[in-house]
Formats: C-alpha cells, sequence, structure tokens
C-alpha cells in the first residue's frame, strides 16, 4: 500500500519525476534526523478521555487487556488516494535502516503523542485489523510520531492516516509522507527495525527513562496505594527482564496502560516482570482493568452508597413550554440524519437529539434506555461533562455580581472556608486563579486518578466536596499550559457555594433552570430520577464479555446506588441528568445573543474566552475557553463553520451552538458514540450528526 507521495510510487523513467524522488528521500533523512530537537519543542495537550477515564487500584486481579490479534488481508486499497508500488521498481531506502533516524524519547513525553498513539492503535484495530503490515507500520508512526508535524498529528487524529492525505499539504504533509516511507520500509522488511521509540538510547538510558517513569507513576496514580511503591521499585529492578518495546509503552502511557497496547513477547515480559513483583510484595491490593473507566469496581462487600445531606427532589422531565416546529422538509432532513448515522453502528443502545432555535423546537428519539424500555425524548440520560457549561455560566454571574473576580486566586476566595485550612498545599496550589481554573491552565492533577478515591466517597456518608482536593495526587505543574481536568470544576464549584451561601443546585435551579424554564438534576444534591437511563458499554469490567448494561452486568448496585454513586464522585464536574430538549434550549439561552442565561456583558466574555492556540479536548482539536470548547466544523461544502459547546464521557453528550446560524444542537446517548466512525467517514457519529443537521438547516 502506498500513499500518494511515497518514494517508490512516484519513480519511473521520467527524469522530472526521478528528481522528485531523489528529493523525497532527501526529506525523510532530514525530517527524521531532527526528530529530537523538534520533539523539545513540543508542546503538552490534554485529551478529554483520558481526563474522565480514571486508572484504577482495586482488590481485584491484575489482567491486561489483550491485543486482536491480525491476520492478512490479500489486497487492501484503503482509499482510491492511495495507490499500490509499482512491480519490480529497485529498493531507495537501505536494507539496514540507521537507528538514529528513530526518534528518542524521555519521560517527559509530550501528551498530544500519547493521545496520537492511542488514535494510531483504534485506528490500526479498526480499519487494518485485516492488513497483514497494518500493525507493523502503525507502530512504526507512533515510534515516530516526534518526526511528525503537530498539525498532521492533529488531523491523523481527527479523520484517521489514510484520510489525513487528503486533508494535508505542503510540510505537514511532508512531515506525515516521510515518516510513512520509512515505516513502509520498515514493514516490508518484516518490522526487523521497530524495537519502539527509545531504540536509540543506549540501555542504560532507557532503563534510567523507565525508572523515571515508573516513579512518576508512582508518585501522581498510585500515591495512595499501600504497596504501589514497593511494587514500582520492584519493576525497576526487573528492568532488565522486560522487552525494550514494554519499557517505552510504559514510559509514554504509563504502568497499567502499557497492557492496554502491548502484545506478544512485548506484553508477556510486562505480565511476567508484573506478576513477579507481585508475588514478591506479597501485594493484597492488585490492579484490574475492570476499574478503568468507571466505578463499578466497588468491592462487592460494600453495595450500600450512601450520603448524609438533604437532598431535593428528583426533576421531572415533561416539557410545560409550547414550542413551534421546524418546517417539514426540516424535520424529515434532521431525522434521516440521525437514522443515516445512528442505525449502522454495531454495539449501541438509545440516541435522544434535539434541535432548537428561537422557540423552535425539533426532537427525536429511538434504541433502548434500559432492557426491554425505549429510549424516548423525555427519559432522563447522563451528560457526563457537559455539566461543566452551567458552572462557567455560574463563575461569571457571581463575577459580575462582584463576589469575586477572574483574577483571584483559591487562598484569596477560601481563605475563610472551614474546610480550606485542612487542604494539604502540596495538593492544591492556593495561587490558582479563577480563570486558570475556568480554562483548566491550573496545573493541577485530577483527583479521579486513585480508584481508593472512588471506594472512599462511596462508602463515606459524609460527602464534603472539598475534601474531594485532598484526594488529588501530590504535586503539580506551574500554571499556563492547558490540561483538562475535573479537580478544576470541583474547586470552582466550592467557591461558587462558598460565596453565594447556598447549595450548587439551588444556584442553578434560582438563578438558571427555574427562570428559563429548563429541567435538569444535580446529583447528588437533587435525588435521581428513576427512570435514568442504564449507561451501556464494554462488560469486561464486569467480569463478562460482549456489550450491554453496565448495571446489570456488573450487579453490584442498585440504579439509585448507582446514580448517587456517579452523583458523589462527579458532582459539579459531570453530575447533571438532564434530556437533550433541555440541553439544546439551554445552548441556546447560554450563547446566542437571542438567550437570556448571561447578560450580553458576561455572555461576550464566554464566546470570546477561548484559547488563541489549539488544544486537543474529547481527542478533537478545539479552542477551550472558560468551560467552553470552540470547534471549527468543515462543512460538506468545504467552507468553516464556528460551533460552540461541549462533550461528555466519551460522545455521550454533545451540546452545540452556531453563533452564524442561531441554532443549538444537542446530542444524548446512554452509550459511547465518539469512538465510532460515522457514515460521513469525516467524523465520528455525534459530529457526523452535527455536520449533517448544520448542512439541512443552511
Amino acid at each position: 500500500m502506498k500513499h500518494p507521495t511515497s518514494v517508490e510510487g512516484i519513480i519511473d523513467t521520467n527524469p522530472i519525476r526521478l528528481l522528485i524522488s531523489v528529493s523525497v528521500i532527501l526529506t525523510v533523512a532530514v525530517v527524521l534526523t531532527s526528530c529530537e530537537s523538534r520533539a523539545a519543542d513540543l508542546q503538552p495537550l490534554q485529551d478529554e478521555v483520558a481526563v474522565q477515564e480514571a486508572t484504577s487500584v482495586s482488590t481485584q486481579e491484575h489482567t491486561p487487556l489483550p491485543i486482536p490479534s491480525f491476520t492478512p488481508l490479500p489486497t487492501l486499497t484503503p482509499t482510491s488516494y492511495l495507490t499500490e508500488a509499482a512491480s519490480g521498481l529497485p529498493a531507495l531506502l537501505p536494507t539496514e535502516l540507521p537507528s538514529t533516524l528513530v526518534p528518542k524519547v524521555t519521560a517527559e513525553v509530550s501528551s498530544l503523542i500519547r493521545v496520537f498513539s492511542e488514535a494510531m492503535h483504534n485506528y490500526v484495530r479498526e480499519s487494518w485489523s485485516t492488513w497483514e503490515q497494518g500493525e507493523t507500520i502503525g507502530q512504526c508512526l507512533i515510534d515516530n510520531a516526534a518526526t511528525i508535524s503537530q498539525s498532521a498529528r492533529d488531523v491523523v487524529i481527527e479523520f484517521g492516516v489514510e484520510e489525513a492525505f487528503n486533508e494535508l499539504s505542503g510540510d505537514d504533509l511532508n512531515s506525515l509522507s516521510a515518516a510513512w516511507d520509512l515505516c513502509e520500509a520498515v514493514a516490508a522488511q518484516g518490522g526487523e527495525e521497530i524495537a519502539g521509540a527509545a531504540e536509540t538510547a543506549s540501555t542504560s538510558e532507557l532503563d534510567e527513562a523507565f525508572r523515571e517513569a515508573v516513579d512518576s507513576y508512582v508518585t501522581s496514580t498510585w500515591s495512595t496505594w499501600e504497596q504501589g511503591q514497593r511494587l514500582g521499585q520492584c519493576l525497576i529492578a526487573s528492568a532488565g527482564d522486560i522487552e525494550q518495546g514494554s519499557k517505552e509503552a510504559v514510559i509514554q502511557h504509563g504502568i497499567e496502560e502499557a497492557f492496554k497496547i502491548l502484545s506478544g513477547e512485548q506484553s508477556q515480559s510486562l505480565s511476567e516482570a508484573w506478576d513477579w513483583c507481585e508475588s514478591q510484595t506479597e501485594t493484597s491490593g492488585q490492579i484490574s482493568n475492570e476499574d478503568r473507566e468507571d466505578t463499578y469496581s466497588s468491592d462487592s462487600s460494600s453495595k450500600r452508597v450512601t450520603i448524609d445531606i438533604e437532598r431535593d427532589p428528583a426533576p421531572t422531565f415533561v416539557s410545560q413550554t409550547s414550542y413551534d416546529p421546524f418546517e417539514d422538509a426540516l424535520q424529515l432532513a434532521f431525522t434521516t440524519s440521525v437514522d443515516t448515522e445512528f442505525d449502522p453502528v454495531i454495539e449501541k443502545a438509545g440516541i435522544s437529539v434535539s434541535v432548537y432555535s428561537d422557540g423552535r423546537l425539533w426532537q427525536y428519539a429511538k434504541g433502548v434506555a434500559r432492557s426491554s424500555v425505549a429510549m424516548t425524548v423525555s427519559t432522563p440520560i447522563q451528560i457526563k461533562s457537559t455539566s461543566k457549561t452551567f458552572m462557567s455560566a455560574l463563575i461569571l454571574d457571581q463575577v459580575e455580581n462582584g463576589l469575586y473576580s477572574l483574577s483571584d486566586t483559591v487562598s484569596s476566595t477560601l481563605a475563610d472556608h472551614p474546610g480550606y485550612a485542612l487542604v494539604d498545599r502540596d495538593r492544591i496550589n492556593p495561587e490558582v486563579t479563577i480563570e486558570e481554573l475556568l480554562t483548566m491552565k491550573s496545573g493541577l492533577n485530577t483527583y479521579h486518578m486513585v480508584s481508593e478515591n472512588f471506594v472512599a466517597i462511596e462508602n463515606n456518608p459524609v460527602w464534603k466536596p472539598i475534601e474531594h482536593l485532598n484526594m488529588t495526587p501530590l504535586g503539580y505543574s506551574d500554571p499556563g499550559i492547558y490540561e483538562y481536568n475535573d479537580t478544576n470544576t470541583i474547586i470552582l464549584a466550592i467557591i461558587a457555594e462558598y460565596a453565594d451561601g447556598r447549595a450548587l443546585n439551588d444556584l442553578y435551579k434560582s438563578r438558571f433552570l427555574d427562570p428559563l424554564e429548563i429541567s435538569a438534576g444535580l446529583l447528588p444534591q437533587d435525588y435521581e430520577p428513576p427512570d435514568t437511563a442504564d449507561e451501556y458499554g464494554d462488560l469486561s469490567k464486569c467480569d463478562s464479555s460482549g456489550f450491554g448494561s453496565l448495571l446489570e452486568a456488573c450487579s453490584r448496585y442498585t440504579r439509585e446506588e448507582w446514580l448517587l454513586s456517579q452523583g458523589k464522585h462527579n458532582w459539579a464536574a459531570a453530575g447533571i441528568v438532564s434530556t437533550a430538549d433541555n440541553m439544546a434550549r439551554w445552548a441556546y439561552e447560554l450563547y446566542s445573543s437571542n438567550g437570556s442565561a448571561l447578560s450580553s456583558a458576561a455572555r461576550a466574555q464566554l464566546l470570546n474566552s477561548g484559547s488563541v492556540e489549539s488544544v486537543l479536548f474529547a481527542n478533537k482539536t478545539h479552542r477551550y475557553g472558560y468551560h467552553v470548547a470552540i470547534f471549527s466544523m468543515v462543512m460538506s461544502d468545504g467552507s468553516g463553520l464556528d460551533i460552540y459547546g461541549h462533550i461528555g464521557g466519551g460522545g455521550k453528550s454533545v451540546m452545540y451552538y452556531s453563533p452564524d446560524l442561531d441554532l443549538s444542537v444537542a446530542i444524548l446517548s446512554n452509550s459511547s458514540l465518539d469512538h465510532v466512525r460515522g457514515v460521513c467517514l469525516d467524523h465520528s457519529v455525534p459530529f457526523c450528526i452535527l455536520r449533517s443537521i448544520y448542512d439541512a438547516y443552511r
């Protein structure tokens, strides 16, 4: 398989094209030999998925996730844009590839490269699963990620490897082409040259980077795990018995995460080292794969999740507001947009979609909410991190009312808070400002990084959000670099409650929900709606297999306990339950000049808060502002459309508003759709639906 600028694919007897071939070879050498200096300039970025899926430690048995095996594909033609090499052409790259061409990786690997690696692994599984050389080329592109321009990596993350060649041009295309040529040559040699991203480092250098990575992981992720320190030191001492590729995976991704992406001898060597160290440390707390993405992993002996606060009644979702309909042709187009993208998805549950503009509402639902119960437009669904949009609105409203300013610090706003004196200053930087919290540039760690926190929060009936701050791993970075995490939102909520003297759910209701006639509940301060949709997903988290309702498969909670557990963990960061029509209304009232959630001045602050630089949010390139994500969508005709909103739960909640069209769209689902490529091919399912609806409305 060859891409358009592949070295062998462009060579023939034509002298001009021969000259181009030589130029491409020189480009490969120049780009790859300069990779170390370019890698040093990378600015770290953050992926939402890494954000919301907690790495966990439990008392379950450690079982690395298996990597799917790959079977040969006789003829692979992914796109017409990629062409096969002409037969009989001489090899233009040396049979022995110089190891110096492979970039050196240190423990301080860019967050963007980590996200690029995850995107590549997903692409290999989804698009190249039957291609014999796909796994080799995919791993080689990961190992040489530092030689690919940042913009090119962004496009690969957004569209896929092959599709990126259609989107790129100039230096960005050249950097991806050069890496492809190298990896294609490596694959042609049977992958013998791929040993990982640290191939040029000596054994001692690699082991030193491995030691630093393990030490960092123990400090940040296992800080409250009693046996974590001893296990980490044992892994460092056993480095000589661990395959080079395994050590590089640990350096790039972390110890537990490495098991997800390794296979064969590399996975075996790391597993054997783990088993040996586990036996030597006689640990009773072991890592389970089912702990990594949610809190279904709590000890089965502690089924009851309790709370001691006085809770408000659950909201109801029968609309009291009358809306005008959209034109029949638009309603048909909206329905077709959803059906076209949602129906082909194999592993799915239900979906609810609403479109709103200036008094007109369209809503549509299909699929299942839970066993034998259909999804309807009035079925409550957890909106996950889209909850953060209420937080930023409240903060801007309080700033406008003079309760504090954006430049005020954590220490100045919480100085007299009765619980703040107990917050460990080695975990929470007291000089972080409210604006840095809003823009996710605080440099703080997330309390979701340690699994014992989940169990502790569930089992303790005394729920005080400020105690979450002492569950944050020790240490923090200087403010200024975007890194998405929920600790920022939790602190903002604590500040908002303390400044006004009322509970957060009461603040939301009195300031936004009741005046706007919008229904939403904030868990755990509101009771959970009993008909809330179940979450569906990979049942391996529940010692089962296949796809289905996690609640039913895990059998560790009642529905009430599970929703209360989610609320206690997530609260202001991801604890709201609502419906698509209410969220479409909220987006319009918040972002539109015709909306009334904020004053025109506060709304202008919100809409203009987007970062100058692009960052990676929810696996897509956005400009991130005050808990608002700004996405530049390329429409089907090639024009651009800026949309403002948020994503939650890996595509379970997608809410955006277009100022150009004065149209808001909310897509809620009880299974993750953001990891499934849509029929439109350019995006995941939710974003394909978004674009199709915006296209139809234009």
